[in-house]
């Protein structure tokens, strides 16, 4: 099995690099090297982890082990024309690309996903975290594994599709509500109010979302199917019409859920009555 020594080395300066590259630091990994496009941003990285700032991304190939690739999709795919030594281990963080997309260029290769949303200035507690890994091979598999559980308690192996899907789900779950929660802070601020007057209601659907089914804790007009109080918010909208858009949509996915549920209940109870008869 490869060593993990001072050989872990990052490709990307950003948020997911920042944090992991602190949090294997702290764990004892020395790294190799960064290398970023923005230079400034390396060396801003390097110096926190006691590393240094590579000057291409040849030379982070040559210094390393396990290269950690924590850079968007599209600039990811950039770097398959680059060739990678056969005892170079090369891991990438994303959620929504196959992990073969270093089939042909490497001969290790794997993924490192860890499900959360980093800022990089904002610490994250990674104990919990869940890592998702998969590998090309055994070996690399065990390098990796070996690196994801020094952070986090909640290392869990799943393949390319699987990992897609939950970083559908993800996005569901975390990009779309933070950005409601922007636009309800536009709202908000058009009636000269503070948007940290949500932050209990925020806590508190966040805690029943992870108790138990979020639709059985679902609440609202829509839940209700109040059609008066969704047609008052609507109208209240008309000047905002992409947020309108957005509050129609979800209403009308909600209600249908609810509709949906209500006569598959109302079919069960049906087919029951049918089984006396």
């Amino acid at each position: 099995m490869p060593e993990i020594k001072k050989s872990i080395s990052f490709i990307g300066a950003g948020n997911v690099a920042t944090h992991l590259a602190l949090a294997f630091y702290d764990a004892g990994f020395p790294i190799g090297g960064i290398f970023s496009r923005s230079v400034a941003s390396s060396q801003l990285l390097a110096k926190r982890v006691g590393s240094h700032a590579c000057a291409s991304l040849e030379e982070v190939l040559q210094i390393s082990k396990l290269v950690i690739v924590a850079i968007p999709d599209h600039a990811l795919l950039g770097l398959t024309a680059i060739p990678v030594p056969d005892d170079v281990i090369m891991v990438h963080t994303c959620g929504a690309l196959d992990m073969n997309v270093f089939k042909g260029h490497a001969a290790n290769f794997g993924v490192l996903y860890p499900l959360q949303t980093f800022s990089r200035m904002i610490p994250v507690e990674l104990k919990n975290v869940p890592f998702c890994i998969e590998a090309s091979d055994k070996d690399s598999l065990q390098v990796i594994r070996q690196l994801a559980s020094a952070v986090s308690a909640n290392v869990i192996e799943i393949d390319s599709e699987q990992r897609k899907v939950l970083h559908l789900a993800a996005v569901f779950a975390c990009n779309f509500p933070n950005s409601m929660y922007a636009m309800a802070d536009d709202i908000l601020k058009g009636a000269g109010l503070s948007f940290s007057l949500l932050h209990p209601l925020i806590h508190e659907t966040a805690r029943k979302a992870t108790i138990g089914n979020p639709w059985d804790v679902q609440t609202g007009p829509a839940r209700r199917n109040d059609l008066p109080t969704i047609q008052t918010h609507e109208a209240m909208l008309d000047g905002m019409a992409s947020y309108k858009e957005i509050y129609t949509s979800l209403s009308n996915a909600i209600q249908l859920h609810y509709q949906a549920k209500k006569d598959q209940d109302l079919n069960d109870k049906e087919d029951k009555q049918d089984l006396y008869e």
